[in-house]
């Protein structure tokens, strides 16, 4: 089991603040494909504004979208809030 915790605009779109996902295995990019299934607005569920923590560590040290979350994992997702 995969543990989400959703904040920001993905917790709005989703409507849940934690999704619980019985695979043994995901990428990055299964992650997304996943959220705008789910999603009420997939214009929220942009890869390039949502930071993602695997275990409290940033994806991108993990590798990136190639990064690999297996059972166990606990993934934090953050929208990002841009403004001027």
């Amino acid at each position: 089991m995969i543990t989400f915790s959703l904040l920001g605009g993905l917790r709005f779109t989703i409507g849940e603040n934690i999704l619980l996902v019985d695979k043994s295995q995901m990428t990055i990019n299964e992650i997304f494909e996943f959220l705008k299934m789910k999603s009420k607005n997939n214009n929220i569920i942009d890869p390039k504004n949502v930071l993602i923590s695997i275990n409290g560590t940033d994806s991108s040290v993990l590798g990136g979208k190639d990064a690999v979350i297996k059972d166990g994992d606990h993934v934090t997702l953050v929208t990002i809030v841009h403004g001027g």
